[in-house]
């Protein structure tokens, strides 16, 4: 029986900057659930590119700070009928 050939994507690196402090939190926290940063940051960018916007909202406050308030993505896609 001959095996099935496996089709390969071609990959990109991408280059972040991130607080060193939130990196070991993020780190800390994609292995408590099971993943890496790079599977973590991969979901997100494959999500944007499927949902066609970011999975949470940003506002901007009186005093200029920025806000983030995640959602839950599964309600955003039934919501847009993804």
């Amino acid at each position: 029986m001959a095996r099935k050939k496996e089709k390969r994507v071609a990959t990109t690196n991408l280059t972040v900057r991130v607080d060193e402090e939130v990196r070991k939190e993020f780190d800390k926290f994609c292995a408590n659930v099971g993943l890496t940063a790079t599977t973590a940051v991969n979901m997100f960018i494959r999500t944007v590119v499927r949902m066609r916007t970011v999975p949470f909202i940003v506002t901007d406050t009186d005093d200029k700070h920025i806000v983030t308030k995640f959602e839950n993505v599964e309600a955003q896609s039934q919501e847009r009928g993804i």
